[in-house]
């Protein structure tokens, strides 16, 4: 059974340089945030969602990437293991290795 840590499709993340690798983002702010936003969705809300839990892209500064856990993952005693270990985990392995992961609490 996939987890949040797997590659959910099953086939090797892609080598450093290509698209969706831990290359460095070339794009400006607006492309940075849509291909965080697709990660989000495709790599990681699934998950959450199958917990009863969500997560929001609330902003990006710099390289930080700012989040809001929502749903069962707003109490959830290992919430910031998800953060680490499965969310910031696939952005650096699909946006780019030097951003990290920030939760913004309601």
């Amino acid at each position: 059974m996939p987890t949040l840590l797997s590659n959910p499709a099953g086939a090797p993340l892609p080598p450093k340089g290509a698209p969706g690798s831990s290359a460095p983002h070339p794009g400006g702010a607006d492309e940075l945030f849509a291909a965080v936003r697709k990660v989000i969705d495709a790599d990681i809300r699934p998950f959450l969602q199958a917990d009863g839990g969500d997560i929001e892209l609330v902003e990006i500064v710099g390289r930080c990437v700012r989040v809001r856990m929502t749903g069962a993952c707003e109490t959830c005693p290992s919430s910031d293991s998800t953060l680490r270990e499965g969310v910031e985990a696939r952005i650096k392995a699909r946006i780019g290795a030097d951003y990290t992961i920030e939760e913004l609490k309601r």
